[in-house]
């Protein structure tokens, strides 16, 4: 019943983070947008495990759809031509991973693991998670990630270029928007990459 929650509740975010972006992407004078990773469902939020267990507990239609709107929304979220910044606090795996690799800077606390577990479950990574990683830490790590589907740490993960930055849990968040604050102060046009 909790893995259905968790799954539920997975799609809902998604959903809901979806209609976020579709409402913002027009918004020409947004500077920055912020994207806040933590724990969530009740300890696995964003753990996504949701590849493996949608594979065994839902059909086939619904798997593609699903990965299907989360590339969408990941293409999307990669386009906007303004920073997008996240906080990662946590299990970050999987759909966490994808998620925080469409945004432009990532920032950990060093209570953060991150892992593409979809070997584990008889999946690959999808919604362009293997480019994305490729292009951040290179094409052996990511072999050795998708492989290998052990998780790494934060300090792992700045190590190899997965995240630009570490701090402890309990300053993340401000420095995070600290990070967000200085980012005003430059020019949009030139921040739009």
């Amino acid at each position: 019943m909790r893995r259905r929650l968790c799954q539920a509740y997975w799609h809902m975010w998604l959903r809901h983070l979806a209609d976020v972006f579709s409402q913002i992407l027009p918004v020409s004078e947004l500077r920055h947008l912020f994207v806040f990773l933590s724990k969530g469902c009740p300890d696995r939020f964003p753990v996504n495990r949701f590849a493996g267990a949608q594979h065994r507990l839902c059909a086939v239609n619904l798997v593609r759809q699903f990965r299907l709107r989360l590339a969408q929304m990941l293409e999307d979220l990669d386009a906007l031509e303004v920073p997008v910044i996240a906080a990662i606090n946590g299990i970050c795996y999987g759909g966490g991973v994808e998620l925080a690799l469409s945004c432009d800077i990532r920032m950990a606390s060093d209570a953060a693991t991150f892992c593409l577990i979809e070997n584990q479950l008889g999946a690959i990574p999808a919604s362009g998670a293997c480019n994305r990683m490729i292009r951040h830490v290179g094409i052996g790590k990511t072999k050795e990630m998708v492989i290998s589907a052990d998780p790494i740490d934060a300090r792992e993960a700045h190590r190899i270029g997965l995240v630009n930055y570490v701090y402890p849990a309990e300053e993340l968040l401000e420095r995070t928007r600290g990070y967000c604050q200085r980012l005003l102060k430059n020019s949009p046009q030139a921040m739009g990459m």
